[in-house]
């Protein structure tokens, strides 16, 4: 099989828009651990890369008041709380421009992995499978460049 790759989708840790650790710019994640967490669930490729995150800085874990891997049920208890998660950026941005959510300005080491897409080299394809391979290898070097 052959694969393109994209790029590498990092995680961010958010909050309730106006959190007051919103406003911090000198934030670091020892400050965190006895923050109320919404964190995915043990097991998972997120967990296990939040897990190491924490780990490369020397800490453990913070505990979860929640453990989901729901993007709803992560909004509904960070929206209207104190509680903070982490989610992948680009979904965070999202939100946070839809006015549902804040990032917090702390720089983290994790991140959900390569974004992009895995074929069989070999076979027939659609023409509009043909023309997605072309389009998406064609997006994969121009970032490169």
């Amino acid at each position: 099989s052959q694969r393109i790759r994209l790029y590498d989708e990092p995680f961010c840790i958010v909050s309730a828009p106006g959190h007051v650790l919103t406003s911090r710019r000198d934030l670091r994640l020892q400050e965190l651990l006895d923050c109320s967490w919404v964190l995915p669930l043990p097991g998972t490729m997120m967990r296990e890369r939040l897990e190491r995150a924490f780990e490369e800085v020397g800490l453990a874990l913070p505990r979860a008041r929640m453990h989901t891997n729901s993007l709803l049920a992560t909004l509904a208890h960070i929206g209207h709380s104190d509680w903070l998660a982490t989610m992948p950026i680009a979904i965070a941005d999202y939100y946070r421009h839809q006015g549902a959510l804040d990032i917090l300005p702390i720089r983290m080491t994790a991140h959900f992995g390569a974004i992009g897409a895995k074929y069989r080299q070999h076979g027939t394809r659609m023409p509009a499978v043909q023309a997605a391979l072309e389009w998406l290898t064609q997006a994969s070097e121009g970032g490169r460049q």
